[in-house]
């Protein structure tokens, strides 16, 4: 039975990239909370390095998704300043790093490098979140955010049923049509004032392989619960890294074998 794998005894080789991401408003002096930031010790022992950068705009993450590469689409051209961190110490090789404007503070873990579950890094945005409050206590969180993706490439469709099951049934397209290019199944779920973006998406590629994903992103934008968990951290800490990320971890494993999760059990 597949009760027997949790978040905390695998580790699955297909999870590529992990956002945490809490969109903000309400700041009056952005270089100053920056400054502010910069001088906290977590901070340091997180980050070794930063850069200043103006960007386009990114407007918070909709329900349409372009998950065959990973990206949201982007509104209007709007230039907007942003602090990039990297070099991150949370793990030992890790390949996170961290934005953050006068809208966003969004944490992108790039899972190719280590990544020992998210645990940290759920802290470290929390700690992030005191830090802000403590600076200003004008600025609010407006929404809270979490989006896991994973990916695989197979070079035969035999070898799908090695990772997924009957669940993922887009891969259905594919035996029925030998002349379908691409496949995605969106699917909406909403419990406990949170919204779960489920998507399954598989493209055939030039050289007869699939490409194949599946992307949920979990958030939570109703603002008046937003503000509850902003202002007891205990309880922020028990929606980010319980109650949504269990529910993503649920869907993930409704849709891979239990031969897959085996092997991805974490030995010892």
């Amino acid at each position: 039975m597949k009760d027997q794998y949790t978040r905390e005894n695998i580790r699955s080789t297909m999870l590529k990239l992990v956002v945490i991401r809490l969109d903000i408003s309400g700041i009056t002096n952005f270089d100053g909370v920056i400054e502010h930031l910069k001088k906290a010790s977590f901070m340091n022992e997180a980050f070794k390095r930063m850069r200043y950068l103006t960007r386009p705009r990114n407007p918070s993450p909709s329900k349409e998704y372009f998950s065959q590469n990973g990206t949201l689409p982007l509104s209007k051209n709007i230039q907007s300043e942003k602090y990039h961190f990297f070099e991150c110490s949370l793990e030992e090789s890790s390949k996170a790093f961290l934005d953050i404007t006068p809208e966003s503070i969004c944490l992108t873990v790039q899972c190719d490098g280590a990544y020992n579950g998210s645990r940290k890094y759920t802290d470290f945005m929390i700690e992030v979140v005191e830090c802000f409050n403590d600076i200003d206590h004008f600025i609010s969180l407006d929404r809270i955010g979490i989006r896991k993706i994973d990916s695989v490439d197979i070079d035969d469709l035999n070898k799908f049923s090695e990772f997924f099951d009957k669940d993922f049934i887009v891969k259905n397209d594919f035996v029925d049509s030998h002349n379908i290019r691409e496949s995605t199944k969106t699917s909406i779920y909403f419990e406990n004032e949170i919204y779960y973006n489920v998507v399954q998406y598989m493209a055939k590629k030039t050289n007869d392989s699939y490409h194949i994903v599946f992307d949920v992103d979990a958030h939570l934008d109703d603002a008046d619960a937003v503000e509850h968990y902003v202002m007891n951290s205990s309880q922020l800490r028990e929606l980010m890294y319980i109650e949504m990320q269990n529910k993503m971890f649920d869907f993930f494993k409704n849709i891979v074998t239990e031969e897959y999760l085996e092997s991805c059990k974490i030995k010892g």
